[in-house]
């Protein structure tokens, strides 16, 4: 009887739900207001009403229209769906509104409405910053920036509250109040104004004192402040054109000591150093030079002063050589030098007249017993000594030669290495010489052969052979 029952129940719900399926598929053709109600108003419990509400909620469009479904059915399929409806017909409300409260209503209420909510939060930024303009106070700012900190209106708020501190100063009007803008504003667009309002008040002390001090201090600080130059010129021009008439390193020096860091400073100093340097003249003096470069060391006639040093010390090293190149290398590095006329007589007498050379050595000598307990025997010693006769003209000579032994083998690393005496100096009257020693049973009978090559201080060349025989 059971199964019984459970079947006849099925074959009458079976017709009942597709009876409802048949009218809702009528009123969703029909899709109508009044074709969904009659709907719901027959089925209120069909598996199809939840459907019908929503529809009739989408064709109704409205906030209470949704709010209503929503409440019907806080968990329904459509539920979502009709909360973004919802949110955005809400937001469609009140977007053109410039109510701060509905915007903060909207985000209370519609936390949940993603895209909404982000646009919602900008436009209620927006509407905050423009009530601070519109209040147009610090502490208006300061407060929307609590509230709103990282927006992007941050850099406006920046500036406008920079531009009411400028405000401010300006009607302060001091130099403390500007300068406190600054530091408070080092990298502020209004620094560079801020500067030159500072400029102006300190310019205008200048102006009004009497004080030369004032007037130097501020010259200094502001060098290209039309006024100020103004200022400082009628300030020190009659110091100035006193030192200019009586015109004397005193007078100059004196303007200088009173206006340190004046208008005229720079002609002064030039007028001073001018001066000195004339004082110098053509002077011979090294010292004169160096005086005068320690005195001024970026002046006007460094490279003059430095350049007669330097032309000074090469002939002091030239006149000390009295060699034919070195006078040449003088005349060729300073053309206009002081010494250059004795350079080129000096020259010209060298080159016409010739050192008196003579050179003066042993024929032979006789090896004997050396003096040295680590040396053998027989032991050599040798010495050659060249001699100016005429006393004018020295020169200077050097030799290179061998040792050979019985058979004629020259000895050493080779017959080419050879040995060399080093350069013989011989001054005009005077005399220098050549001496050293060897040992060995190998060299007697052999003997010493030396070529000296050289010249006089006029560039003459003089050669001399020299031959010393071993016994």
């Amino acid at each position: 009887m059971k199964t019984i029952a459970i079947i006849l129940l099925t074959i009458l719900v079976v017709p009942f739900t597709n009876a409802q399926e048949k009218q809702f598929q009528k009123s969703c053709s029909k899709n109508s207001v009044e074709a969904y109600d009659k709907f719901i108003k027959k089925y209120p419990t069909s598996v199809y009403t939840e459907e019908a509400e929503f529809k009739k909620a989408n064709l109704l469009n409205s906030p209470n229209a949704y709010e209503k479904f929503i409440k019907k059915y806080p968990s329904g399929k459509n539920t979502d769906l009709a909360r973004n409806s919802w949110c955005t017909l809400e937001y469609q409300e009140i977007e053109n509104s410039e109510s701060i409260d509905l915007f903060k209503s909207y985000l209370e209420d519609f936390s949940d409405c993603n895209y909404f909510i982000n646009i919602a939060k900008r436009k209620l930024v927006k509407l905050e910053f423009n009530k601070a303009k519109e209040i147009n106070t610090i502490d208006a700012y300061n407060d929307f920036r609590r509230d709103y900190p990282d927006s992007e209106f941050d850099n406006m708020v920046e500036i406008n509250i920079q531009k009411l501190e400028l405000e401010f100063a300006k009607n302060e009007n001091t130099v403390l109040a500007f300068t406190n803008f600054n530091t408070k504003y080092p990298n502020s667009t209004y620094y560079s104004e801020v500067m030159r309002q500072i400029e102006k008040i300190e310019v205008e002390s200048a102006i009004n004192s009497s004080s030369i001090d004032t007037v130097t201090k501020y010259y200094k600080k502001y060098p290209n402040n039309t006024e100020m130059i103004v200022l400082m010129r009628n300030t020190e021009g009659p110091d100035f054109y006193h030192a200019k008439i009586t015109n004397t390193v005193n007078a100059y020096e004196v303007f200088l000591l009173k206006f340190p860091d004046g208008y005229y400073k720079k002609e002064a100093n030039e007028a001073i150093e001018r001066m000195e340097f004339e004082q110098i003249g053509n002077s011979l003096s090294i010292e004169d030079y160096e005086i005068f470069l320690k005195k001024h060391p970026k002046g006007m006639y460094k490279d003059q002063a430095e350049r007669s040093i330097r032309d000074l010390e090469m002939w002091d090293e030239t006149i000390e050589e009295d060699w034919h190149s070195d006078y040449k290398d003088y005349i060729k590095k300073f053309p206009a030098g002081f010494h250059v006329k004795e350079a080129t007589e000096r020259l010209r007498w060298l080159q016409s007249h010739e050192a008196e050379y003579s050179v003066d050595y042993p024929k032979a000598i006789k090896g004997g017993g050396s003096p040295y307990s680590n040396v053998s025997s027989p032991f050599f010693k040798w010495k050659v000594t060249f001699s100016e006769k005429g006393g004018q003209i020295g020169y200077r000579i050097k030799g290179l030669g061998w040792y050979y032994d019985k058979d004629g083998e020259a000895w050493g690393n080779s017959s080419l290495s050879g040995t060399s005496t080093g350069e013989l100096v011989v001054k005009p009257g005077g005399s220098d010489s050549f001496d050293t020693w060897f040992s060995g049973s190998k060299f007697v009978g052999g003997y010493i052969s030396f070529y000296f090559s050289g010249e006089d201080a006029g560039g003459h060349p003089i050669t001399v052979d020299v031959k010393i025989d071993c016994k």
